[in-house]
């Protein structure tokens, strides 16, 4: 008898879909260890269930179902008692638990987009202009993003000039490590750039920390005569300062060399003053 029958007996959910029996064979058939096998059953047998209860096909399931199931673990009581609180989670499950879980629905769902019974890694979802997408929206996360095969270098070269000339990004949805993300791809230097996204419920509004208080017509011709005298930068002549002063403390501390004294913080000092010391500086060095 195969694992994947014993498995499909041991979780009668996973035997009413026949994409997940044929998921596990394909782990039997690698010849994985039979403890990881019956993980991956267990954790893809649950979100199964949630699906059954949830009334959706687990083939069409899109990001809110998955938030879903990680409410359903995190809010599981603990086997050790009602009262026991995982200190990761808040909850019966601890995190470093429910990443485990998740493992095999991420690795599900990759079978699917291998099989063609799911959309592509990433999945475009649109065009817009690149300049409409919020600066706020950008999570800090950079991907080049490459051809996967030579036969399909032409449809990335069509795409990379098709974005280049419109001044447009696709947005995606795409899986990373075991979180669906929003992300925009969008021409950089001759290849495609794939940055993350914030969620719309990510981003925070503001509040009130918008000012109260009115800049004056003065301050602004001359904070405007500053940007003028300091346009344009030279991305070359940067350097991370935290970085160079952490470099002097490891050699000082291997008796290398010493330590810099740090500047004195200068006292605070009238606005208007400060920008026209500014302006006064920035035309010295020109």
């Amino acid at each position: 008898m195969s694992d994947t029958v014993v498995l499909t007996e041991k979780w009668p959910v996973l035997g009413r879909h026949a994409h997940a029996a044929a998921w596990l064979s394909v782990w039997s058939d690698l010849g994985r260890a039979s403890r990881t096998i019956d993980a991956y059953a267990r954790g893809l047998a649950e979100y199964r269930l949630m699906c059954e209860r949830a009334g959706v096909d687990p083939v069409a399931a899109d990001r809110a179902h998955i938030a879903l199931y990680v409410r359903a673990l995190t809010s599981r009581p603990s086997r050790r008692g009602a009262n026991v609180v995982s200190i990761d989670s808040g909850s019966g499950l601890a995190n470093a638990t429910i990443q485990q879980r998740l493992v095999p629905v991420r690795l599900f769902y990759d079978f699917l987009m291998e099989e063609g019974l799911r959309g592509t890694n990433p999945q475009v979802l649109g065009f817009v202009p690149l300049a409409d997408v919020d600066p706020i929206s950008y999570s800090g996360k950079s991907y080049y993003v490459g051809p996967a095969s030579s036969a399909a270098e032409r449809p990335y070269t069509l795409l990379a000039a098709a974005l280049a000339r419109s001044g447009a990004a696709a947005i995606c949805r795409v899986a990373i490590r075991t979180r669906e993300r929003l992300a925009a791809v969008h021409p950089h230097q001759g290849t495609l750039l794939m940055q993350s996204l914030l969620w719309p419920d990510e981003v925070r509004d503001p509040g009130d920390l918008a000012p109260t208080t009115p800049a004056t017509e003065r301050e602004l011709e001359l904070a405007e005569l500053l940007m003028q005298e300091l346009a344009g930068v030279e991305g070359r002549e940067l350097h991370d300062e935290y970085a160079h002063a952490l470099e002097q403390l490891v050699a000082a501390k291997a008796g290398q060399g010493e330590l810099e004294e740090p500047p004195e913080t200068p006292p605070p000092v009238d606005l208007m003053a400060a920008l026209e010391e500014s302006v006064r500086a920035a035309r010295a060095k020109s």
